[in-house]
């Protein structure tokens, strides 16, 4: 204990040493002024980067602009002198229709080009601004790295620093991305327009050639019409000539033998020579009056193959008009025959022709009907139309019969006409009487079509008669048998 109050005397009179704040380390500020230095310098080099990529940027936004507005410029100068062509009367009249539908590809083909250049910048934009972020996020990790590593300030202190220099460079990001997207939005809203106006003029243009076609094919016939073809024909000009040649030729045996007669005197006048004449120009007028009826039969039969060539001539002008269609729209029954050939060719259908009876073969021939060259006639349309009505008369008959409460009825009339293609002949009376009081209760389905109503009602009325001839046919081979039966020593066996 003796030592330990010693050496707490010893401790209470320590002197404390005096510190002098006034005092200089020229080493220590000479490492401070360096670190502060390179700290500035890493903070300036890396505001230089910043501004040497943004003038790097602003060249290449610029270079890619002035680029895609060139190559705009010049496909949509390509468009406008297509137009124009389009608008003119010479370029369209000498066109076909598959040489039109071309021009149409040509639009198409030049606007999607267009397009791909305008995608094409806004790829180029996200690309650049893809490459800036990815750029100037390493020159931040390696700015992080650096300031670190000179120490000059605190951690917390220089991520304050980075996060401030993340702001901006997001900042920068995300309005030029802005920016583009407004950008791309007016450009690709003008590409959609001039997509759709490419397609209206070349409607229109379409429109104009099926006018002009149809026009010169009018004027073209009318010339044909109106030409020495048919109001003076080489075959014509020869049977006339011919008839007048013949003509000639006895005009002038006549006018030899009336000088013959006229220089005879009284003197020398014969009762022989008056003879001869007079048989001569008996025989010459009896050629005059058969040389008329052959040169008329042969004007009626020049005039009838005239007449005949006259109507194909007319015949082929309403075809061509027809392809045209400017008068009135044609429907497009190419296409709709390709879809009815597809159904015929579809596998899973094969139930609904084999229940259809007789439908496949009717489809088929309204999908060759349908590209034939004489639809343009009345009396092929009208039969279509007819036979279509047909089809289609008794598509509402579920309908019906399910709002009357008979939905079940029509799977045993499928049934009962199914068992109608295999059963036997002698059975056939029968099941055609069972399906009879069906068939009359569906005629007088008012909501049915007037088409479907009549047919059945025929059918009806035939199965009817059908049926009373069948009894009637019994009934006589009955009565033969029971005469038979009645004979003296008859038997019916």
């Amino acid at each position: 204990p003796a030592e330990d109050e010693e050496d707490a005397r010893a401790v209470l009179n320590l002197e404390v040493p005096r510190f002098d704040n006034t005092r200089k380390f020229e080493g220590i500020e000479r490492q401070k002024m360096a670190k502060k230095d390179r700290h500035m310098k890493a903070l300036d080099d890396f505001a230089q980067t910043l501004e040497q990529f943004a003038e790097n940027i602003e060249q290449n936004v610029l270079s890619l602009s002035r680029d895609v507005r060139e190559k705009l410029e010049q496909i949509d100068d390509k468009i406008q002198a297509k137009y124009q062509s389009l608008t003119e009367d010479d370029y369209l009249v000498v066109k076909s229709k598959e040489e039109l539908d071309e021009e149409l590809e040509y639009l198409k083909r030049t606007t999607a080009g267009r397009s791909d250049e305008v995608e094409k910048f806004a790829s180029n934009l996200e690309n650049i601004e893809r490459e800036r972020a990815d750029k100037v996020g390493g020159k931040i990790r390696d700015l992080v790295d650096l300031l670190v590593s000179i120490a000059h300030q605190l951690p917390d202190e220089i991520e304050h620093t980075v996060e401030s220099e993340s702001f901006d460079l997001n900042a920068v990001v995300t309005a030029n991305r802005n920016s583009h997207a407004e950008l791309l939005g007016i450009m690709r809203t003008k590409q959609i327009e001039i997509e759709i106006i490419a397609l209206h003029n070349w409607d229109v243009a379409k429109q104009q050639w099926r006018l002009l076609r149809h026009n010169q094919s009018i004027a073209i016939f009318h010339d044909d019409i109106t030409s020495s073809e048919y109001t003076a024909p080489s075959d014509r000009e020869t049977f006339m000539k011919r008839v007048r040649s013949y003509q000639q030729e006895r005009h002038d045996c006549r006018q030899n033998l009336i000088n013959d007669l006229s220089v005879c005197t009284a003197d020398t006048i014969t009762s022989t020579e008056v003879q001869r004449v007079k048989e001569h120009l008996t025989d010459l007028n009896e050629q005059e009056i058969t040389a008329t009826l052959d040169c008329y039969n042969g004007l009626s039969h020049l005039r009838a193959t005239l007449r005949n060539t006259a109507e194909r001539r007319m015949e082929s002008l309403r075809k061509e008009l027809h392809t045209y269609g400017a008068l009135h729209p044609e429907p497009d029954l190419t296409d709709l025959s390709d879809k009815i050939k597809i159904i015929l060719n579809d596998n899973e259908m094969g139930e609904v022709f084999r229940l259809g009876g007789g439908l496949k073969p009717e489809l088929q021939a309204v999908a060759s009907e349908f590209i034939s060259e004489d639809i343009v006639y009345d009396s092929l349309v009208s039969t279509v139309e007819s036979r279509l009505d047909i089809l289609s008369a008794g598509f509402n008959l579920k309908e019906v019969m399910q709002e009357r409460g008979r939905l079940p009825r029509l799977d045993t009339i499928r049934a009962t006409l199914s068992k109608l293609r295999t059963v036997p002949r002698a059975e056939v009376a029968g099941v055609l009487t069972a399906l009879l009081p069906d068939l009359r209760e569906m005629s007088g389905y008012d909501k049915m079509p007037a088409t479907f109503l009549s047919i059945l009602n025929d059918c009806a009325d035939g199965i009817e008669a059908e049926i009373n001839q069948v009894q009637e046919n019994i009934d006589k081979g009955l009565g033969v048998e029971d005469r038979l039966g009645s004979r003296p020593g008859g038997s019916r066996g």
